[in-house]
């Protein structure tokens, strides 16, 4: 019998500037997006500006943009 173990997010605060990236499509999305990517697939940012920094600059569609 194998153990399962849940992994979830960490709670984060909307306006936290937290941000989150996709690794397999570099996307740029705020924290609290509903679109997020799965936990394995997650890079997590401080600033959209770190993620930039970091060679990420597609920004989420829904998320992102709508708060510009």
């Amino acid at each position: 019998r194998r153990n399962s173990v849940k992994v979830t997010a960490p709670e984060v605060e909307p306006d936290s500037g937290i941000c989150i990236v996709n690794k397999k499509s570099g996307t740029i999305h705020s924290a609290d997006c509903e679109s997020l990517p799965a936990l394995s697939n997650q890079v997590v940012f401080s600033t959209v500006e770190e993620a930039e920094d970091a060679g990420y600059h597609k920004l989420c569609g829904y998320c992102i943009l709508e708060k510009e």
